[in-house]
């Protein structure tokens, strides 16, 4: 008598659909980022499944299909038939409604704020006593002071300055070393003009200054002690020269 051989059954490693209860949903949010899994619902239950693309990728997924808590497991066979993993005939059929990436089907929600935000008031830039020594380049004066000065003075002392003139004779002369006459000194930073002395509150980089006051490109933003910002652009300054001055002087005398 022969003795009997066992038989070996080889499965072929097949696609896993789980089925979950209708409301395990926050369960399964914690999935939606994992790519190859699919949810759909039916018949009052949610069902799952992966489809891996590689061995590689089948084995870790059906990793964590064993860790979920599932109300039911099976393999899909062949011909949309679901047979439950420890049973050996297939008994359910795969449902055939619309099966939805994962990803697809939880779309994050941002939370509504317990107490919304408010925009911060506004803080005023202005311009405070300073223990601070800074260097003055720049200084306005009265035009006849500076038309006194030009007459006497020698070229070397004012060849390197530029100046603008206003209407009512307020003169800006910008340059080192400034002549000495009296008005009010600045000192310069980032195009921005300030009186000597002082410095600006709240105390913000000078770049960021500049970006509020905006002073033109190679111009300058004269900001005053009354508060009055004056924009001078770069073809305003024109080089402190005798015939420049004569020009102005000329330009500002009332007709006769």
């Amino acid at each position: 008598m022969k003795p009997s051989r066992s038989r070996t059954l080889r499965r072929t490693p097949l696609n896993r659909v789980l089925r979950f209860d209708a409301d395990a949903e926050a369960t399964l949010a914690s999935l939606r980022r994992i790519p190859d899994l699919e949810l759909t619902r039916s018949h009052n239950a949610l069902w799952l499944r992966g489809t891996p693309k590689s061995t590689t990728d089948r084995d870790a997924l059906q990793r964590l299909l064993a860790s979920l808590p599932a109300a039911a497991r099976y393999e899909q066979c062949p011909n949309g038939r679901l047979r439950q993993t420890h049973q050996l005939i297939p008994t359910e059929l795969l449902p055939t409604s619309d099966w939805v990436p994962i990803a697809d089907w939880f779309q994050p929600e941002l939370p509504v704020a317990a107490c919304p935000a408010t925009t911060p008031a506004a803080v005023p830039l202005q311009l405070v006593p300073s223990t601070q020594e800074t260097e003055s380049s720049l200084v306005l004066v009265r035009f006849q002071d500076l038309l006194a000065f030009m007459a006497t003075a020698a070229c070397v002392r004012f060849d390197r300055l530029r100046f603008a003139t206003s209407a009512d004779g307020s003169t800006v002369v910008q340059g080192l070393p400034i002549p000495p006459l009296p008005g009010t000194r600045f000192s310069l930073q980032e195009g921005v003009a300030i009186p000597a002395g002082y410095t600006w509150s709240p105390q913000v980089p000078a770049r960021v200054l500049a970006r509020c006051l905006a002073p033109p490109t190679g111009g300058i933003a004269l900001w005053q002690l009354h508060g009055e910002v004056s924009l001078l652009h770069p073809e305003q300054l024109l080089p402190l020269t005798r015939a420049a001055i004569c020009a102005t002087a000329q330009a500002l005398s009332p007709p006769p």
